[in-house]
């Protein structure tokens, strides 16, 4: 499966299965060019900012270019990207390019990912630790390759993916339009009092979940569970 240039905004999702802004579980998938921003809830299982479980099997799974900005409320295994990301049977998993300044709470936690083993590789990466007290991998035998860690937004702005930052910003402004261009529309829902990302996640109101998305080629997973009053959803298969 290949997800690209999926914005989430503002979501709410809760579960008891792997759970993940994008996706539960993947398998030689690649995820590219994402954002999810809103509120992860389980206790029974692994979740992640973007992908619960991504999995390589005989085969390459990918997350690159992708940005998360999630509350995650965890007693297991939980990560700003993903929970989860493994290589089995000689599989490649790799997570490149890819930033997160999520909250998250679990067992075995971390910045970009709870577990990764097996040789999987997470690279050229940021992530931010608002206590000092969260590592990049929670649990590792992977490689881990060129991972920054800030202590606050504003150090955000010296690495290269203060412009992820920047597009987030732009998409929590955007209320009550639409702007189309070539191969792309960006459909927004109002949402009063709309935060921007300049202070700790747990400040933003999460009793209520729009949602926006931008698209050009998408497969949405028919099992993510999203808020009852989600709209302009475009699915297209690949």
């Amino acid at each position: 499966a290949v997800i690209k240039n999926l914005n989430i905004i503002n979501m709410y999702i809760e579960s008891d299965k792997n759970i993940g802004g994008i996706c539960g579980y993947c398998i030689n998938s690649t995820i590219s060019d994402c954002i999810v921003h809103g509120t992860i809830v389980t206790n029974k299982s692994i979740s992640g900012g973007i992908a619960g479980y991504s999995l390589s099997q005989k085969g390459k799974s990918q997350i690159k270019n992708c940005f998360s900005s999630v509350i995650m409320n965890n007693s297991n295994t939980s990560g700003g990207i993903t929970g989860i990301n493994s290589s089995l049977q000689g599989g490649i998993a790799e997570i490149t390019g890819c930033c997160s300044v999520s909250e998250i709470s679990g067992t075995i936690v971390g910045g970009i990912t709870g577990i990764s083993n097996n040789s999987a590789l997470i690279k050229n990466c940021c992530y931010l630790d608002y206590n000092d007290s969260l590592e990049a991998v929670g649990q590792t035998s992977g490689i881990n390759e060129d991972i920054i860690e800030v202590s606050d937004f504003n150090k955000l702005a010296d690495t290269e993916f203060y412009g992820l930052l920047t597009r987030l910003n732009a998409l929590l402004l955007n209320k009550n339009s639409e702007i189309t261009t070539e191969n792309t529309t960006i459909t927004t829902v109002p949402h009063e009092e709309t935060t921007l990302l300049t202070t700790p996640l747990t400040n933003f109101d999460t009793t209520t979940a729009p949602m926006t998305i931008t698209t050009t080629e998408t497969t949405v997973p028919a099992y993510t569970t999203l808020p009852p009053d989600t709209t302009n959803i475009t699915e297209i298969s690949v």
